[in-house]
């Protein structure tokens, strides 16, 4: 069973894609890949009217342009495919609560393994 970060904090969708699927919000709780660690996955529950939309999400990328992180992935829900526009629809954000102590704790060790070889942050060897 996967176990998920709850956080109270809510966001809303900023934008949306069908192809390929993905969503931006106005704020986010996920860590998108860089720095030699996995990106956040886990679900979006969109709010949308009376219906809970869910929106698994596989990996998580920031756009070096606009510093957004994008959120792709897919919809759970097959019957949402009608197109109806979520932009302004509140979030609730689940982050796979394994996944990411595990990313931690490797970006951790490999940070302390880089140090003890004289390597600094960016890999480079020190003299």
């Amino acid at each position: 069973m996967t176990v998920y970060l709850r956080f109270a904090a809510k966001s809303s969708v900023l934008r949306w894609s069908m192809s390929p699927p993905s969503l931006v919000l106005l704020s986010t709780i996920f860590h998108p890949q860089g720095g030699g660690q996995p990106s956040d996955v886990g679900e979006l529950r969109v709010l949308h009217g009376e219906k809970t939309i869910t929106f698994v999400v596989s990996s998580c990328k920031l756009d070096k342009e606009t510093q957004e992180v994008i959120h792709e992935g897919s919809f759970k829900e097959e019957a949402w495919q009608d197109g109806t526009d979520l932009a302004g629809d509140e979030v609730e954000m689940r982050v796979d609560e394994e996944k990411r102590r595990l990313h931690a704790r490797l970006h951790s060790v490999r940070g302390r393994s880089r140090e003890r070889e004289g390597a600094d942050a960016g890999g480079r060897r020190v003299i």
